[in-house]
């Protein structure tokens, strides 16, 4: 959308974000009228994707279908069924409300511009879908502020962004980095991403970053391992967009989630899935568990055996990791919060 080798510096979403939409308004929303779409409209979509069996592979990986016509048809599901809730739904991984665009947008089977006018037309047609466009929108934004900030600091792809943050200790195990790869940590919330993951190579943004942050500030693992499993796992892996989001989770890139800012993976559940469906669709072994335990099964006056214990006291290493960050010369020092 915005050529990152024409944007200055910057270092803030929320800057990146006023110049996004300041093309919109500026220059590019008029510009994106159907009339110049009509010549490549009429050109065919590209021939079918080949099934895994032609080459012979065999997997029940429940992967979405590829193609630009499978990525027209999401495009154009989410305009019509879903945008108008998004912004009241996007952060509900159960409501499953989001486009599902990232590997088409990734891949070049749909374009950015062609995801705006859609949602542009939309707003046109249906005032009351606003909010809903004007979130969506920021999300198409931070594509742009994550591929700018690799342009501009390539480092970033190997090293944190801060380079006071460089010398950080990482104390974790091998062992707790593979029970969170196999969505066995005893946090609900974790495991059903993990699990999401594990199936469909897709897991809902808000998951991410609570599955990361456990990783990060939980576990006490160097983000480059959660960076390095979720490229290999996720089918829109993106080197500007994952390594981008795990630097913000570890509070070590630009625009960074402070430090001291901890996710707790159950008040998060308890917020963004208050009646367990996320959990309940993707760990069988809680599906019998009531709302009120879903999120804190040890808690439960009959805990489910068949369901792991919890691998850490979320409490405690909450504490462990600020002392570690703090740890560092030149970490910035600040008030102690959790969400």
């Amino acid at each position: 959308m915005l050529d990152p080798t024409r944007l200055p510096r910057l270092r803030t979403f929320s800057a990146c974000r006023r110049r996004f939409h300041s093309a919109l308004l500026e220059g590019l929303a008029p510009a994106l009228s159907s009339a110049h779409f009509l010549s490549v409209k009429a050109l065919p979509w590209s021939d079918a994707m080949p099934a895994p069996a032609e080459f012979g592979l065999r997997t029940t990986d429940r992967v979405m279908e590829a193609g630009e016509g499978a990525a027209a048809n999401r495009l154009g599901a989410f305009v019509q069924r879903r945008l108008g809730e998004y912004a009241t739904y996007r952060e509900d991984p159960g409501a499953d409300a989001t486009s599902r665009l990232s590997a088409d947008l990734h891949f070049g089977t749909i374009s950015v511009r062609t995801a705006i006018l859609a949602a542009l037309e939309a707003a046109c047609d249906s005032p009351q879908v606003g909010s809903g466009v004007s979130r969506w929108l920021d999300q198409l934004a931070w594509r742009d502020f994550l591929a700018a900030a690799l342009w501009h600091f390539p480092h970033v792809a190997t090293q944190e962004y801060k380079a006071g943050f460089r010398s950080l200790p990482w104390p974790g195990t091998s062992g707790d980095l593979q029970t969170w790869k196999q969505g066995m940590t005893g946090y609900p919330l974790v495991d059903a991403a993990m699990r999401q993951l594990q199936a469909e190579h897709f897991m809902h943004n808000r998951c991410r970053m609570i599955a990361a942050s456990f990783l990060v500030k939980d576990l006490h693992l160097d983000w480059r391992h959660g960076e390095r499993h979720f490229m290999r796992e996720l089918v829109d892996g993106d080197l500007a967009n994952n390594n981008g989001g795990w630097q913000w989770v570890a509070g070590t890139g630009l625009d960074a989630q402070p430090y001291f800012r901890i996710l707790n993976p159950v008040l998060q559940g308890e917020t963004h899935d208050p009646t367990g469906a996320y959990v309940r669709r993707w760990v069988p072994e809680l599906r019998q568990v009531p709302d009120r335990y879903i999120h804190r099964p040890w808690e439960a006056p009959t805990p489910p055996a068949a369901y792991p214990k919890r691998i850490v006291d979320h409490a405690r290493e909450r504490l462990v990791a600020l002392e570690l960050y703090r740890t560092c010369a030149r970490a910035p020092l600040g008030r102690s919060t959790q969400s």
